[in-house]
C-alpha cells in the first residue's frame, strides 16, 4: 500500500525539474494595449469611411446609398490592411 505514497523528491522529481518541464507563457501586458488599439483603429477607419459615404450620398442625392455601401467595403478593406501590416511587425 504505501510504497506508492514516496514524496515527490525520492522519486526524483525535484522543484528545479518541474521548473524546467513547465513552459512559460510569456506575459505581455503590453499585447492587450496592442491589441484593443488595432480594434479602435479599425473601428475608426470603418466609421470615417461609412460617414464619408454617406455625405456622399446626401449631397447626391441618390435613392440607392451607393456611397455608404462603398465606404464600409472601402474602410473595411483598409481596417484588415492596416491589421495585417501592423501584426506582420
Amino acid at each position: 500500500g504505501s510504497e506508492g505514497k514516496r514524496p515527490a523528491a525520492s522519486r526524483g522529481v525535484t522543484p528545479q525539474l518541474l521548473a524546467r518541464q513547465t513552459p512559460k507563457r510569456p506575459s505581455k501586458p503590453g499585447s492587450f494595449l496592442r491589441f484593443s488599439g488595432m480594434a479602435f483603429t479599425m473601428a475608426g477607419s470603418i466609421g470615417v469611411a461609412v460617414w464619408l459615404g454617406r455625405k456622399w450620398d446626401l449631397s447626391t442625392g441618390h435613392e440607392f446609398p451607393l456611397g455608404t455601401l462603398l465606404g464600409g467595403v472601402f474602410g473595411t478593406a483598409a481596417a484588415i490592411w492596416m491589421v495585417i501590416k501592423e501584426l506582420s511587425k
